[in-house]
């Protein structure tokens, strides 16, 4: 049987939307490639070797040890994930297994079953993007903008505030707008401008002041060949797994 050459990531929209917390760029490149592995996959062992783990996620290190680190980071760091709904702070595992054998030179992983959804029969509602371009970016923060981006690839912009800016991109606390500019927005305009046409970003700024800034618009080129039934509509994740159901409605009879 011939192997199937894995190319692109496609994730339920909703994932985008979850902060990498300390994800740095080798951690985001090898998450990336396990969930492109894993796509259609449901709920099944989805085993990969290292050699093949490291050239799909572009991973240029030679020390190996430093390589099965890294890997290990990713287990700890899936094992806290959040995302925010409806002024709700929901925490999850990624990874029902993640098994790594270091002897045989391979890690199999199988998906948390409230969450095989965001890799699983995607129709709609979900982001699809280039897993070559994904790793070739240099700065974590471009990798984190980029796929975000490719959310709203049919639309051709997306708006952000300032302050879910710092969280989807994991910003330190300490950084002013000065260093966001310098440190943030300098890296990504340099590192995705070749791969979205007319890329642009502009800043928002309050009503009363033109030195307070409230967020950000990306703007680029709208992507004419993707298919529309990956363009973004409102969902409501609750209904997709029962506990953040069962909580917000107990929340909401509270009221």
């Amino acid at each position: 049987m011939q192997k199937e050459i894995i190319t692109t990531v496609a994730v339920g929209n909703a994932l985008t939307e979850v902060a990498f917390k300390n994800f740095g760029a080798s951690e985001m490149n090898i998450f990336m490639t396990v969930l492109a592995k894993m796509k259609n996959q449901g709920t099944r062992d989805v085993f990969m070797d290292f050699n093949e783990l490291r050239k799909l996620c572009n991973y240029t290190g030679k020390d190996k040890k430093r390589f099965i680190e890294t890997i290990k980071t990713i287990k700890k760091k899936t094992e806290s994930l959040e995302i925010e709904k409806d002024g709700l702070l929901i925490s999850f595992y990624f990874f029902s297994i993640f098994a790594l054998d270091e002897e045989k030179g391979n890690v199999a992983v199988r998906v948390n079953n409230d969450f095989t959804w965001l890799i699983n029969e995607l129709t709609s509602n979900f982001t699809r993007f280039e897993l070559e371009e994904f790793t070739s970016l240099k700065s974590t923060y471009s990798k984190n903008c980029y796929f975000r981006l490719k959310r709203y690839k049919d639309t051709g912009w997306w708006s952000v505030s300032l302050e879910d800016f710092r969280k989807l991109l994991n910003i330190p606390a300490e950084y002013s707008t000065s260093n966001i500019k310098q440190r943030i927005l300098t890296p990504i305009e340099k590192e995705l401008s070749p791969l979205f046409e007319n890329f642009e970003i502009r800043k928002v700024y309050k009503k009363d002041g033109y030195h307070d800034l409230e967020g950000f618009i990306f703007v680029f080129g709208k992507d004419k060949t993707e298919n529309k039934k990956g363009s973004e509509k409102t969902i409501d994740i609750r209904h997709k797994y029962k506990a953040i159901d069962t909580l917000l409605n107990e929340r909401e009879k509270e009221t």
